[in-house]
């Protein structure tokens, strides 16, 4: 399934969980580990990740950790939006000098897939 970031948001909540937040390297070395145990490396996940400052909205803190794709975020101004929701990229999505599963910005207007998470009581 894919949507717009907006729409991917709504639709976590929908099922009582958020668009995932990626706070450590921990963390993000266990998502990338199920995208490619699923065999979806090849592909494009939203996460929580957006704004100017760059800010988790599954859990409303800021981001500290990144993974960013070399010469990412650029905030190129596309279809008249600049790029402020974070994605994890797969290889082979569409830039010649992206890695693998890293993360890039991206205009929030575009479908993509997306990685919900359980809520969690701290």
């Amino acid at each position: 399934m894919q949507h717009n970031w907006f729409n991917a948001f709504h639709h976590c909540r929908s099922l009582g969980m958020h668009l995932v937040s990626i706070t450590s390297q921990d963390q993000n070395d266990i998502i990338v580990k199920q995208i490619k145990d699923d065999g979806y490396e090849d592909r494009v996940f939203w996460t929580s990740g957006n704004g100017n400052d760059y800010q988790w909205m599954g859990n409303g803190k800021h981001v500290k950790y990144t993974n960013w794709t070399p010469g990412q975020p650029d905030n190129i101004l596309d279809r008249n939006e600049h790029e402020q929701c974070i994605q994890i990229t797969g290889k082979g999505t569409g830039q010649n000098d992206r890695e693998d599963l890293k993360w890039n910005d991206r205009i929030c207007s575009y479908n993509f897939n997306f990685i919900c998470e359980q809520d969690i009581i701290e």
